[in-house]
């Protein structure tokens, strides 16, 4: 999974993390809102917002509690056991 989050800028990183711990579950919500008000007259949006539903909880089953730079450019869970987090290095 390290490969394709590889080139994950800080910003991405943040929204991900933010979407994950709830801080934009309002917005989320009103989109969701909105895709099933449109799932009324356009049926294919349902399974837009079906799509939609699966990646957020995923994102928040998956995402740590918090990230750190690893030192080569990518960011490593904070709870990752195979990453020293003194020296900065993978074990």
């Amino acid at each position: 999974m390290n490969l394709i989050f590889k080139n994950l800028s800080p910003a991405a990183s943040a929204f991900l993390l933010g979407a994950a711990h709830g801080k934009y579950d309002a917005d989320i919500a009103a989109i969701d809102q909105a895709l099933s008000m449109a799932s009324g007259f356009i049926p294919q949006v349902a399974i837009v917002k079906e799509i939609l539903d699966g990646l957020v909880e995923l994102n928040k089953q998956t995402a740590p509690l918090a990230v750190q730079s690893d030192g080569q450019g990518g960011y490593v869970p904070t709870t990752n056991s195979h990453w020293n987090r003194e020296t900065g290095e993978f074990l």
